[in-house]
């Protein structure tokens, strides 16, 4: 599953991983981030009803999120 994560220097990003997982190392300054409290997604709007839909959409907002944490 895709989840939201964020640093004690605010990095926000997402990782795909077990529902258990709460605590991942930061892809941008390796410090400890925790799992975010956040909606799930139930509709992938714009993408479809189709297999892959939800890699698709996991692929685009990593990269927005690298990009994001890029401009910090």
């Amino acid at each position: 599953m895709i989840f939201d994560f964020q640093c004690p220097t605010k990095h926000t990003f997402e990782a795909n991983v077990a529902s258990s997982v709460r605590q991942i190392p930061c892809p941008t300054c390796t410090l400890i981030a925790e799992r975010l409290i956040s909606a799930p997604l139930l509709k992938i709007p714009g993408f479809g009803d189709y297999p892959g839909a939800a890699l698709k959409w996991a692929r685009m907002h990593e990269k927005a999120a690298k990009q994001n944490n890029q401009e910090d």
